[in-house]
């Protein structure tokens, strides 16, 4: 068989790993070959020049949707490296630069960042990529390989924008801080919203500008029923071919211009009444501008002669948006950049300006320059000018601008903030003071989980309020602003999937890898420098649960601590152990039904874990360990809470007491000095202050005949603890801001629409050498209860930190 009496596919150039279209690849259809000719098929391509590159056998015995399906996946295929006709008839070779920009579009597309963890590691805050990062990228790598090149290709896509800037990183000294830039300015790349693109095209379209010289488009507008436009007309127009926009996404986007006026059948586009100016020639009369200012109705320091040209509405409406989203709670709070440029901005307008005072500053935040202003990056972005933040804010509810424009802070007080308290008293200010080589913080935070946020648990909550998209931001600016030396977090969502080999894994890629929040707050977490140690919960049969699971994380600040050894307790198996085993260690057969009843009640169905790690902190070489546990929520019964506390509180002080010179399993560092480590105790313990399992903590043992432990006597249960108690002496710091300011406001770190109260702590033994010097207060009720409870738009979990600061003494 020769290769010439096959029936050829049609041919296609396409990109080869050496950055240049290969001259000739065939693709070649075989049917009903026969194996044994395959050799012969090779050895005579290779004799006409040709280079096998991919060799597919189809079974022919296969149905003809398979077939189908098959020929339309390698249509989608070959459609990366073609362009079709206007007329839908001829197709053409996509040239190399085309197929780079097509590919570094998909890249940044929007769908595609969340899956892409290397991506997300490159990006800045305002969306930008560097481009010479893009090169070792796999969908760009051996396309192009110098960064000139990929320059070239990208310039001039509609819905790309290159421009030569500094990357806005987020420092992590001043999280979030808008225009602080830490490298030079290089070539970078962003994918410019579609909306926005497809909006700013229209509204140039239908403008005075390019009406005055667009013939066709007159023609359209004045051939066309009251002024309508068709948006199937407008599709055939090379921007919106190029962006391969569709009639339901212009059409929406039209909806959005106040310019636009979109017909009730949302198939044809004019401009708005009012703002039409046209003559029946396809050239336009004489019109005023689109976008001016009326300076009539300003206050005699704006007026000056002449129209200030403005951005457009939409243009308008972005800057609106974005400045008001900089003054509202949910990032003013944690945006010490802000903050600080409106405390300087107030400072240099004392005495100048008679509506600015001291009090502005523990007011409203201050006063912010407009000049200031309009440095942001995202502001930039959209080139906004003084005039256009006050045409656009003129009659905002969040901000207010001052008498001669020069100034604008927040229209509303600054929400209540938790006080500080210290042993001097309480004062309120936005985080903990200042610390010395020898103190630290540590932070305690219950993040809700994504797939516990549901609407029947939290039914005053909106869709968006419960978003995890939305929640996460805020969990992490909340971190970030706060800054912790220690954190513990609980409720941190994984998601299980069983091998092909039988292991159970978590997902990395695919759209499953959205449910894997540990990653998430791992990748973010390694870019503040923490290291960082996670735990899933773990059921008494050993075998982890597939899907949906929560787990605990310890972090500790890698440039503050050091780690040397780490461990992991299944409470469930501890508890386990207090009951008789056989030699063989599993339960003996003759064991009486009231043990196994009770190994059911106290184990099967929970699986509660504790992590704890030994840090060394590296000023002083002192060593502390660290912990963090999640009690069950089974309020009702009091006494297993009380059992897996005992459990935790037992490893814990074996943890801690061991032999610090041997070299034990896990151990990571070097050996270290025997002394007892100071210990923290993190966690939700699910239990209010007066509840059996605090006490248990607080005095260090419990009556067997206090009336939670009889109650599980009283149902034949045996108890794995019989007396519970421990050696470790713990205060929390609830216990400490009571002792030293008995007027503040108890910390309330759950509040719901059916319950409030304490329940999440951070435990430290103050007989080893650690101190509690400062605690953030707790907030009024009213305050948690403005929406009903939380999460809300403001508090983005149903727990509140809890944050302290400790000091080694």
């Amino acid at each position: 068989m020769a290769a010439a009496d096959l029936c050829p596919m049609p041919v296609f150039e396409y990109p080869s790993k050496h950055g240049s279209p290969s001259p000739f690849r065939k693709e070649i259809l075989l049917e009903n070959v026969e194996p044994a000719a395959i050799e012969n098929l090779i050895l005579s391509l290779n004799s006409e020049g040709f280079t096998l590159k991919e060799l597919t056998i189809s079974d022919t015995s296969q149905s003809t949707d398979d077939r189908k399906k098959n020929r339309r996946r390698q249509g989608k295929k070959r459609a990366q490296y073609a362009q079709m006709s206007r007329d839908r008839q001829r197709n053409r070779q996509k040239s190399l630069m085309a197929f780079v920009a097509s590919q570094v579009e998909s890249i940044l597309c929007p769908l595609n960042i969340p899956y892409d963890l290397r991506l997300q590691s490159m990006i800045d805050a305002e969306g930008y990529v560097p481009i010479k990062e893009l090169l070792d990228h796999p969908r760009v790598k051996g396309l192009v390989m110098e960064t000139e090149d990929l320059i070239q290709a990208l310039q001039g896509h509609q819905l790309l924008e290159v421009s030569v800037r500094a990357p806005c990183y987020r420092n992590r000294l001043l999280p979030f801080a808008p225009t602080h830039f830490i490298t030079e300015p290089v070539h970078m790349v962003r994918q410019l919203p579609r909306q926005a693109v497809i909006v700013t095209q229209l509204e140039y379209w239908f403008s005075d500008e390019n009406l005055a010289t667009d013939a066709f488009l007159g023609r359209l507008i004045a051939d066309g029923p009251l002024g309508y436009v068709p948006v199937k007309a407008l599709l055939t127009f090379n921007k919106m071919r190029a962006i391969r926009a569709s009639e339901w996404e212009v059409s929406e986007a039209a909806t959005l211009s106040p310019l636009l006026e979109v017909s009730p059948d949302r198939g044809f586009i004019r401009r708005r009444q009012g703002t039409r100016s046209l003559s029946n020639s396809p050239q336009l009369s004489s019109s005023p501008p689109l976008f001016h200012l009326d300076l009539g109705k300003m206050s005699p320091p704006f007026f000056c002669s002449g129209d200030i040209p403005l951005a457009s509405p939409s243009t308008q409406q972005a800057i609106r948006k974005q400045v008001e989203y900089y003054f509202s709670d949910q990032n003013f709070l944690f945006d010490r950049f802000l903050q600080q440029l409106g405390k300087r901005c107030t400072a240099e307008a004392l005495g100048l300006d008679p509506g600015v005072s001291k009090d502005d500053v523990v007011q409203y935040g201050g006063w912010v320059s407009l000049d200031e202003l309009v440095k942001f990056p995202r502001l930039a972005t959209l080139k906004a000018s003084a005039a256009d933040l006050i045409a656009a804010l003129t009659d905002s509810p969040i901000v207010k601008i001052n008498q001669d424009g020069s100034l604008l802070r927040r229209s509303t007080p600054l929400p209540p903030v938790p006080p500080i308290v210290t042993e001097q008293g309480a004062k309120y200010g936005l985080s903990l003071p200042e610390h010395d080589d020898t103190s630290f913080t540590v932070m305690q935070y219950n993040v809700l989980a994504d797939h516990l946020a549901r609407e029947n648990w939290f039914p005053y909550t909106s869709d968006d309020v419960r978003s995890w998209l939305r929640r996460r931001e805020l969990i992490r600016r909340e971190i970030l602003y706060h800054s912790p030396d220690l954190l513990c977090l609980q409720e941190v969502q994984t998601f299980l999937v069983e091998k092909p080999d039988g292991t159970i894994t978590t997902v990395k890629s695919g759209h499953l890898a959205r449910e894997n929040h540990m990653a998430w707050f791992g990748h973010w977490l390694r870019s503040a420098e923490y290291g960082f140690r996670y735990l899933r919960k773990t059921p008494y049969s050993g075998n982890p649960c597939q899907g949906l699971t929560i787990g605990n994380m310890v972090c500790w600040k890698e440039s503050v601590f050091e780690l040397i050894e780490e461990k992991d307790v299944s409470l469930s198996r501890e508890i386990a152990k207090c009951f008789p085993e056989s030699e063989s260690g599993m339960k003996s057969s003759q064991m009486d039904k009231l043990c196994c009843r009770s190994v059911d009640h106290f184990c099967a169905g929970y699986g509660q874990v504790a992590c704890m790690v030994r840090l060394r902190h590296r000023k002083t070489g002192r060593e502390l360990v660290l912990a963090t546990v999640h009690i069950t929520a089974n309020y009702q019964s009091p006494h297993v809470q009380v059992m897996q506390t005992q459990a935790c509180l037992k490893a814990l002080e074996t943890f801690s007491s061991a032999a610090s010179g041997s070299h034990s399993p896990g151990r990571i560092g070097r050996p270290s000095q025997p002394s007892k480590a100071p210990i923290i105790l993190c966690g939700d313990f699910n239990c209010t202050p007066d509840s059996s399992a605090i006490q248990l903590i607080k005095q260090g043992s419990l009556s067997n005949t206090h009336s939670d432990l009889t109650t599980a006597t009283e149902a034949r249960l045996l108890l794995p603890y019989p007396n519970p108690k421990h050696s470790l002496n713990l205060q929390s710091s609830h216990d400490w801001q009571a002792l030293k300011q008995p007027d503040s406001i108890p910390s309330l770190t759950n509040y719901t629409h059916n319950f409030c109260g304490t329940l999440d702590y951070i435990w430290t033994t103050s007989d080893r050498g650690l101190d509690i010097t400062a605690t953030l207060g707790g907030l009024p009720p009213e305050v948690l209860s403005k929406e009903t409870g939380l999460p809300s738009s403001r508090f983005p979990s149903d727990h509140l930190p809890v944050l302290c600061q400790l000091k080694l003494v």
